[in-house]
């Protein structure tokens, strides 16, 4: 792992495969230095910090999350422990308060996969570069939470702006830009949602990200798991390619639309036990996701598409029965999440969100 200078104040580490290490940053002003992300363990982000001094570098006073995900964060404490300050959205702080409370045994791990709260990718790249326990993992608080707003870092004359943006990737994300040096940390926002099977984008997430990223015009944009990072060029032409794809899929949400227009787009047949069907509600996304080698394709299902009165019916009445289920497991276990998520054999995540779906979060 090397770190690379991209501009006058900014600088980037080398991803790895290997335990999922993600591309960390460095912000130096004249007096002072931020670090983005802190790497998924203790001895990335001192690596972080020996870096700077081996550089000379202003000492590093602030690091930034771009979001919740273990191997972004996992080298945060380390860094708080020197004096560095540690900044994250709400959500990302929200996220790691949950996560404050988690083990990292084998077994521990294996049961949150099994509940949902963590998927077998992370378990395995947490196993890669932890084989053995136990394992020095602990998930830091934020010193510093910033709102929707976003906020601004001056390190003298080097503004740094910290901007939230949800995402599928994980909707607590942060985009970090350094406007003077033409420079933006993308962290994991261009990347799909993982914690959903398939693997996926929605139109609803990606194209205003893509809007922003695009209106920031920077010369450099650096996405936290590429090899390389993206020049501006390359950020207009991975945007378009997408747009395209939802262009093609069009109001279609039957599963042969968007496969026809796929094939007659790419000369190819999406392969049937590849292609998965995922339908949410009207005004969300139908995602069709052809394995991880080829283009994730889009359907956006609008509220105008036509269904007949007994599937609305239908549907509402579903919603009911859902809601009284949920409402039944709550009071049997006291109102204790994750023993009703057990009893009606969801995850907790998957209770959580259904409980603000449907306004029954109190």
């Amino acid at each position: 792992m090397e770190l690379h200078q991209i501009s006058k104040h900014c600088y980037y580490s080398d991803p790895l495969k290997k335990g999922d290490q993600p591309v960390m940053g460095l912000i130096a002003g004249p007096c002072e230095t931020l670090a983005v992300d802190c790497g998924n363990g203790p001895g990335r982000s001192l690596w972080l910090l020996q870096q700077a001094k081996k550089l000379d570098l202003p000492p590093v006073r602030y690091a930034v999350l771009t979001h919740w995900h273990w191997d972004h964060v996992m080298g945060g404490r380390a860094m708080q422990e020197t004096g560095v300050t540690l900044l994250a959205t709400q959500g990302t702080a929200r996220q790691l308060e949950v996560m404050s409370g988690w083990q990292w045994s084998n077994e521990a791990i294996a049961a949150r996969v099994a509940d949902g709260l963590e998927i077998p990718f992370c378990q395995e790249a947490i196993l890669e570069e932890y084989p053995r326990e136990p394992r020095s993992l602990d998930s830091p608080l934020p010193d510093i939470t910033i709102n929707g707003d976003g906020a601004c870092v001056h390190l003298d004359d080097v503004t740094v702006q910290l901007i939230p943006c949800p995402c599928d990737h994980s909707m607590d994300g942060m985009l970090v830009r350094v406007p003077e040096d033409g420079v933006v940390f993308v962290g994991d926002s261009l990347y799909l949602n993982m914690y959903q099977s398939p693997w996926h984008y929605t139109g609803e997430k990606l194209l205003p990200l893509l809007d922003t990223l695009e209106g920031m015009e920077a010369d450099w944009y650096l996405p936290a798991h590429h090899d390389k990072p993206m020049t501006g060029a390359e950020l207009r032409s991975f945007a378009a390619r997408q747009r395209e794809l939802c262009r093609l899929v069009g109001e279609d949400v039957t599963l042969q639309g968007p496969a026809r227009r796929y094939a007659a787009a790419f000369g190819q047949e999406p392969d049937a036990e590849a292609v998965h069907e995922a339908v949410s509600s009207p005004g969300t996304s139908l995602v069709l996701h052809h394995a991880y080698d080829t283009p994730p394709v889009f359907a956006r299902r609008e509220d105008a598409v036509q269904e007949s009165e007994a599937v609305i019916e239908e549907s509402f009445s579903l919603e009911e029965k859902e809601k009284e289920m949920i409402l039944k497991a709550l009071e049997k276990n006291n109102h204790k999440r994750k023993l009703a998520a057990r009893d009606l054999g969801i995850s907790e995540r998957t209770l959580y969100r259904k409980l603000k779906e449907y306004h029954l979060e109190n």
